[in-house]
């Protein structure tokens, strides 16, 4: 039972670490709007690929905390 426990938790904790990025990443895109500088496009593709790999290994976490008996 605790084992289970300590799996939700940390699977919780993963999904708000996933939610917090995509909200960095809005927030970054906001201002790279806003701003107008050469690096705009740079730095909107390099949210991107932040999202992106904090999903995935976000999600390979979670799989491999659910596959731990």
């Amino acid at each position: 039972m605790m084992n289970f426990i300590l799996k939700i938790l940390f699977a919780v904790i993963i999904v708000g670490f996933i939610l917090y990025s995509v909200m960095i990443a809005l927030r970054t895109r906001i201002v790279a709007n806003t701003v107008r500088t050469g690096k705009s496009g740079f730095v909107r593709k390099l949210t991107v690929l932040n999202v992106v790999v904090t999903i995935l290994l976000g999600t390979l976490a979670i799989l491999l905390i659910s596959t731990i008996s």
